[in-house]
């Protein structure tokens, strides 16, 4: 969850200082750095590669992850977009806002806080 918080401050920053796509996409770093990290606590495994963060979450926490399975998507869909130029986003960096920011950031919130709780939970 180090990690996870280290990217959530740097999404901040990022977002204060007016770098849109890569506050969105420090956010969505930081909710796949910590379902990792619970998957390696959990599971005392080295966690899959892969990016897609419902999938990783049913992994990790099997039907449990339903429970946030629309925050999910909704960072899950900027892990690419925020960093290539691709048809949809042709520039990333003019693309995203403030907004974009704002709302990437409390879901990474929300989404830490969730983690954390099952991972308390699964301590019980």
């Amino acid at each position: 969850m180090a990690e996870a918080g280290e990217d959530l401050a740097t999404a901040r920053d990022n977002a204060e200082n007016g770098h849109f796509s890569w506050a969105v996409f420090c956010a969505q770093q930081s909710v796949e750095k910590a379902l990792k990290g619970a998957y390696l606590q959990l599971r005392e495994d080295t966690p899959p590669m892969i990016h897609r963060l419902r999938p990783l979450a049913q992994m990790v926490f099997g039907e449990a992850a339903d429970e946030v399975s629309a925050e999910l998507a909704a960072l899950e869909r900027h892990y690419t977009t925020t960093r290539y130029p691709v048809s949809v986003v042709p520039r990333p960096s003019e693309h995203y806002t403030q907004d974009d920011a704002e709302e990437a950031v409390t879901l990474c919130c929300e989404l830490l806080m969730w983690v954390q709780r099952r991972l308390t939970e699964n301590d019980s």
